[in-house]
């Protein structure tokens, strides 16, 4: 998730008015680190509040669209890769893997999701 700043802007020339918006506005961005600024010039009150707006990005391949969802696999649940039977052994081959190899670990690499999202593999649990 990416940050976006922003700002609000509150002008007025009524001193309680203005003093009940900021405080509200305030309040309302608590926890987006919101930075007040105040400008009194000839009766008129400006506050301007820059802060941080979450803004969720497009996901650019399959995996993200899972990863978005909170979903990851390992290497350990593509039926891709071959297990040892030696439960000590932690490398495994894999034939999409570069040179062959992969960490059981590993988080499965962009094929595994697209496959999984087509319906085409089920992971091992």
């Amino acid at each position: 998730m990416a940050t976006m700043k922003q700002i609000k802007v509150i002008n007025t020339d009524d001193p309680a008015g203005f003093q009940e918006q900021v405080n509200r506005a305030m309040q309302e961005l608590h926890d987006k680190d919101p930075e007040l600024t105040i400008k009194v010039e000839g009766g008129e009150f400006t506050a301007v509040i820059q802060y941080l707006d979450r803004v969720q990005e497009e996901p650019q391949t399959v995996k993200e669209e899972y990863h978005r969802d909170g979903i990851r696999f390992v290497c350990s649940q593509c039926p891709y890769v071959e297990i040892p039977f030696d439960g000590r052994v932690r490398w495994c081959h894999c034939r999409y893997a570069i040179g062959n190899m992969t960490h059981k670990d590993h988080e499965c690499c962009e094929r595994f999701y697209q496959e999984l999202a087509q319906g085409m593999i089920k992971p091992r649990y």
